[in-house]
């Protein structure tokens, strides 16, 4: 396949752009980490100006307030009024440049900010690959999109709020110095959220946590390592270094869930976890069994926790030649439900002669998979409200259906009303006698006579003048 023929395939061009968005990904990685390392030499700059600005402001305030005139001997030579205003001067001063110097290599960063932005709106989202969607090994392409947006917006408002401060400050007023002192005052939450952020970007295997686990959280300190916690002991400092004897031996089984060796272990979310530990004392002294305790690590790197379980106290004894089993369990919370962790069980024992040893009895990456409860609270309440729905279809149908009929059955029951003839034309008028007709016109004079009576009318003999009864008189007779 030719070049042009590979340019012009719409998937080949899509993972190329793929691999661009990547490669300026960890550019950015590199541009944050700068930008970061030199705000904060700046603001170390900056701490050490305004604890001056500070004593200067207290300086002042009190000679103002004291006055040239004084009962008491100076020990000392006070400086002067110009003076001091003039030292905070060029302290402000020199605090203004360097938020312009931090504001200036904020710009350039955003410069790479936006080639990234312009790059991943080029990126068709609907495409399902790995990169875009994610997979159990590494974030969606949306988090590193939101995420680097989250952090330059955090950088960009800290350098405009110190811009303002800075300009609030004044001579007499020992509260401004102050709050511009905290305004600069170093965020850890920020740097543990932007290294942990950062190291995601590099590695592309280690999730930064969005969201905060309450109480579980440990911090880590950078100076020499160190893990501290609710859980964590004063010796955890040493943890990481697993050390066993050679007259122990060990072994882990795992009873909820099992697990298989050789096979990655899933770990249900909100489920406890239980396995025993064995010991066997192959030596000529007794082992104590002190605790058993567990901890989530970064898969890239063991020495940072993530969250650390209680430490389970023994004491048991093993006597030589004999073995002991103790259980453990723990839980998992759900909302690492989707995210590989690095699991270490540690057992700690000690020898006859008080030697302590911390051995890992497991350290793997485990996987938290998400537990498919079936029918679980949402899937309750749905179920819940669609037979709501369907019964309130029912009533209205039955509703429907019943108007219908009870229309259909007052129609049918409706009384025939007798109008009587409405054609005058048809009507025999004859049989009556001609005294009678006249008084009909006479009583209606609007109606026409040929509907009374459609026929002329002509001059009747005795007979026809008379009426039915007459004539039937007439016959009897």
């Amino acid at each position: 396949m030719s070049s042009t023929e590979s340019t012009s395939d719409p998937s080949v061009r899509h993972y190329e752009l793929e691999e661009k968005i990547l490669n300026q990904l960890l550019l950015l990685e590199n541009e944050f980490r700068s930008y970061y390392h030199f705000a904060k030499k700046e603001l170390a700059q900056q701490m050490e100006w305004i604890n001056r600005v500070l004593v200067i402001s207290q300086r002042y305030v009190h000679l103002k307030s004291s006055g040239h005139c004084s009962n008491h001997p100076k020990v000392r030579i006070s400086p002067t009024e110009e003076s001091l205003l003039q030292e905070m001067a060029e302290k402000i001063k020199a605090i203004k440049n360097s938020n312009c110097r931090v504001h200036t290599s904020l710009k350039e960063l955003r410069k790479s900010c936006i080639i990234f932005e312009k790059l991943c709106s080029q990126l068709d989202m609907a495409v399902k690959s790995p990169f875009i969607i994610g997979d159990s090994s590494h974030k969606p392409l949306a988090f590193f999109i939101e995420l680097v947006s989250d952090l330059f917006k955090y950088l960009h408002a800290s350098v405009l709020r110190q811009k303002y401060s800075v300009h609030m400050i004044e001579p007499s007023d020992y509260e401004t110095a102050a709050k511009y002192k905290a305004v600069i005052e170093p965020s850890e939450d920020f740097e543990e959220y932007l290294s942990v952020g950062l190291t995601y970007y590099n590695k592309l295997f280690v999730y930064a946590e969005d969201e905060a686990i309450e109480d579980d959280i440990v911090e880590v300190e950078v100076e020499d390592g160190a893990v501290t916690g609710d859980d964590a002991d004063a010796d955890d400092d040493t943890e990481s270094l697993s050390s066993s004897s050679p007259y122990a031996d060990t072994f882990l089984l795992f009873t909820k869930p099992t697990y298989k060796p050789g096979q990655q272990l899933d770990l249900p979310g909100g489920k406890p976890v239980e396995f025993l530990i064995g010991f066997t004392n192959k030596g000529t002294n007794e082992f104590v069994i002190e605790t058993v305790e567990a901890s989530f690590r970064y898969p890239m790197d063991f020495n940072y926790h993530i969250q650390n379980f209680s430490a389970v106290a023994y004491n048991r004894e093993v006597k030589p030649g004999l073995e002991a089993t103790v259980s453990y369990s723990f839980m998992p919370s759900d909302q690492f439900a989707g995210r590989p962790f690095g699991l270490n069980i540690a057992l700690n024992y000690r020898d006859g002669n008080g030697v302590q040893y911390s051995e890992a009895v497991f350290n793997e990456t485990v996987l938290i998979s998400e537990v498919d409860e079936g029918l679980d609270g949402e899937t309750f309440f749905l179920y819940v409200l669609l037979a709501g729905i369907v019964v309130l279809l029912l009533v209205i149908g039955q509703q429907y259906l019943l108007g219908s009929s009870g229309k259909r059955k007052r129609a049918a029951a409706k009384k025939i009303i007798e109008t009587g003839t409405t054609n005058d034309s048809t009507i025999d008028y004859e049989w009556l006698p001609q005294e009678t007709l006249r008084a009909l016109q006479k009583s209606s004079p609007k109606n026409k006579i040929s509907k009374i009576s459609p026929k002329p009318i002509k001059p009747s003999s005795p007979k026809q003048s008379q009426s039915p009864k007459q004539k039937k008189t007439v016959k009897q007779q």
